[in-house]
């Protein structure tokens, strides 16, 4: 191995003095301004600091904004100034890569943002933490086991071709651990806790998290004419990219169907095509006929794939990473999980949310985007059910998306355009009318109301097909009835509730040529806690803390601006309250509650290099493995409390 050299010149291999660098305390969003639309659903936030930064050096603007993906487990558990176990506050990470540098900031449970990693040295274009590999990969030998935790880097240092090579980092000690060389330019890294997926433009090679080895690579990516050459979504187990074509024997069943079932006006014209076909396919047969002459072009007849050389845009194909880590002797080629239509255009984003079922796609129109329920089965992708569950409408204007992200409990979902305009859309795990009733309390309903589970009614009946007395009896003996074999549910078509403009994110020539154009992006999370009296509260641990409907967005912007908006979902104020039921249409109110101003350049500020001095939260939140180091486990009051928590949430049914 080779020590870390991407230092400050002044200490080359020292660790900072400090466990972290700089603090920023948050502080009130002002000279804010909040524009209903004429229809009252759509709100424009605008909140202060978003004047573009003049005369500043290249070296020292945001290129890119990311936050980073934090696990159930991957709480701090040292670090003593921050009360996110207490809270029960999951922390926030954030990444700001620079002209020249990089920097990561720790959001805790209290508000305060700690620099706790940064350095000026080159330019880099991606930088990902690799989570703890999960315990099922104890039984095999980890070669970095005493050099978590490690990040994975992508800059244009180092003789050769520049970002065409991807570094392994030890946090703890500072040694370059691996360094893997590419022919082609490295677009995107995505890990999870099993595997770590290098992304070229037109492939995707995938990697042991445990050993970075090589596992697998997908020769068959879709050219993307987004901002992401070659989008891909990892989940917790499965992994999704853009296909090049729809191979009939892989097609699962479902997914997009096409826009002839959106709306009336469109079911009209299909049915006025598809008469006049069938009256020119009727006067032709005829025709034909007569004159002996038999037309071997019929449109019925148009295969999958027409031309081996063609390429289908809109495809999607998941294959199982977990299962081709864990298993031995596997054959080559990738596990597939499901195989469909996901849209008619080039596909230039997706992602999983949080549970690895769900999946929202966009196009390159950026329209309208697709939300998927995967479900799959054991005999293959052929026998897989996608259920397209919603289509969420943005808008009749072009727009290119660069970040799609769903809340924690699948109840929202953000997606920002190069604009600099968030939209928000109401959505829930399981498909359905949004009313009332699915986004007014903080955890997530059942599908069918107590009402609706008494009286035996089935929400789904309304867009099923008729069906005959054999199948009603056999629904009444299965109730549960398999996702792979009922039929397919139409989606439903949702607009954005919100509308969030960031006006630092105006349209710009790019400089740098490297994700320049990534100016964006957004999290859900807890909100933080600001009150100081609610902090030491905390500390008791009878403490139940309040939780609010739904969770909080955070925007972090180029100009080095990390927003808060709290959400209120409620009832539309023009309704009276005779009249509010479980299915009434819902509004967002859009609070900027507070914001931190994160634009300190690591060419003036204190570094915080590897190797990490304990204490730091980022050696706290990954520092989870060899499996043998357990956490300690909490004590009975605490579990008792959760216990409590979680069984106030149980509905009790005969």
């Amino acid at each position: 191995t080779t020590k870390f050299s991407k230092m400050s010149a002044d200490s080359p291999c020292k660790a900072s003095k400090n466990l972290i660098g700089k603090i920023v305390l948050p502080g009130p969003v002002v000279d804010r301004s909040i524009i209903d639309s004429v229809a009252g659903f759509i709100n424009d936030v605008v909140p202060h600091g978003y004047s573009n930064i003049l005369n500043v050096d290249s070296r020292e603007k945001i290129l890119w904004t990311q936050f980073e993906t934090l696990e159930a487990n991957e709480f701090p558990s040292n670090f003593e100034n921050d009360e996110s176990l207490m809270s029960g506050v999951s922390p926030i990470l954030l990444i700001l890569g620079y002209g020249f540098g990089v920097q990561v900031w720790y959001i805790g449970a209290n508000g305060e943002a700690y620099e706790v990693l940064s350095w000026s040295q080159g330019v880099v274009k991606i930088l990902k933490f690799i989570p703890s590999p999960l315990p099922e990969l104890k039984f095999r030998q980890d070669p970095f086991a005493h050099k978590r935790p490690l990040i994975a880097l992508c800059d244009n240092s180092g003789a050769g071709p520049q970002f065409c090579s991807v570094s392994f980092i030890s946090l703890t000690c500072g040694d370059v651990v691996k360094t893997i060389k590419f022919k082609n330019t490295v677009v995107d890294i995505a890990v999870n806790r099993f595997a770590i997926a290098v992304v070229f433009v037109e492939r995707i090679a995938v990697f042991d998290a445990l050993t970075v080895e090589d596992i697998t690579t997908i020769t068959t990516c879709y050219p993307s004419p987004g901002i992401k050459l070659n989008p891909i979504a990892l989940g917790t187990r499965w992994l999704a990219y853009a296909d090049q074509k729809l191979i009939s024997w892989n097609r699962s069943t479902g997914g997009y169907e096409g826009e002839n079932g959106h709306s009336y006006t469109a079911t009209v014209l299909h049915a006025a095509k598809s008469l006049s076909q069938s009256l020119r396919d009727l006067s032709g047969s005829v025709a034909n006929s007569i004159t002996g002459v038999h037309n071997s072009n019929s449109t019925h007849n148009i295969s999958v794939v027409n031309d081996s050389n063609q390429m289908n845009p809109g495809i999607i194909t998941i294959i199982d990473i977990k299962n081709k880590v864990l298993k031995e002797n596997t054959p080559q080629g990738p596990d597939i999980i499901a195989h469909f239509s996901a849209h008619c255009e080039a596909i230039v984003a997706l992602n999983f949310d949080q549970s690895g079922l769900m999946l929202v796609t966009a196009d390159k129109n950026g329209h309208r985007f697709n939300v998927f329920k995967i479900h799959p089965s054991i005999l293959g992708s052929s026998f897989a059910a996608v259920h397209h569950l919603y289509t969420l409408h943005r808008g009749d204007t072009t727009a290119k998306i660069q970040d799609i992200q769903f809340s924690s409990d699948s109840r929202w979902v953000a997606v920002s355009s190069l604009r600099g305009t968030t939209h928000i859309f109401p959505i829930t795990p399981y498909g359905g009318p949004i009313g009332l009733r699915t986004h007014s309390t903080p955890h997530i309903v059942n599908k069918l109301s107590r009402f609706h589970r008494s009286a035996g009614l089935v929400t789904d009946g309304r867009n099923s097909p008729v069906m005959t007395e054999s199948l009603q009896n056999s629904q009444i003996v299965l109730p549960y009835s398999n996702p792979c074999v009922s039929p397919v549910p139409h989606s439903i078509i949702v607009h954005s509730l919100c509308q969030i403009r960031s006006q630092s994110n105006k349209l710009k020539p790019d400089e740098t040529g490297i994700t320049a154009c990534i100016r964006l992006s957004t999290c859900f999370s807890h909100g933080r806690v600001l009150d100081t009296a609610m902090i030491r509260e905390m500390s008791n641990v009878t403490y139940n803390p309040k939780k609010n409907i739904a969770d909080s967005l955070y925007v972090m912007t180029s100009n080095g601006i990390l927003t808060q908006y709290d959400m209120y979902p409620m009832h539309s104020n023009a309704i009276s309250k005779e009249k509010i039921f479980d299915d009434t249409m819902i509004e967002l109110n859009i609070e900027p509650k507070t914001e931190w101003n994160l634009y300190k350049p690591p060419l003036h500020a204190s570094t915080v290099n590897p190797p990490l001095n304990r204490g730091n939260p980022l050696l706290d939140l990954y520092i989870k493995f060899p499996v043998t180091n357990l956490p300690n486990i909490p004590e009975k009051n605490s579990l008792d409390s959760i216990d409590e928590r979680w069984l106030s949430q149980v509905i009790y049914t005969n």
